[in-house]
């Protein structure tokens, strides 16, 4: 498993600001299946949301040019479900 640390941050077509921070890779497993423990959380116009934990999904934990697939899991007023597709060429 690789650890993930992603940061987007925009200002919105009306003028608020907007910011976002997930990752995996950190964090507990208490009962084999919910970590307890994450960083992830938003900001909408200067105010904070916590998130939920962020799974990642690979497409090859081998290649770090792979697609990666950031989403929370669990209940939560703030989630967040991102697919980071590289652009760069691969160079063998």
């Amino acid at each position: 498993m690789n650890y993930f640390f992603g940061v987007a941050q925009s200002v919105l077509p009306d003028g608020r600001s907007l910011g976002i921070v997930m990752n995996d890779g950190i964090g507990n497993i208490r009962d084999g299946v919910s970590k307890v423990s994450s960083e992830d959380f938003l900001t909408l116009d200067g105010k904070a949301y916590k998130m939920h934990v962020t799974e990642l999904t690979e497409t090859d934990a081998n290649d770090l040019l792979s697609q990666k697939h950031l989403k929370t899991v669990g209940d939560s007023e703030a989630s967040c479900d991102l697919l980071y597709t590289p652009k760069f060429k691969k160079i063998a």
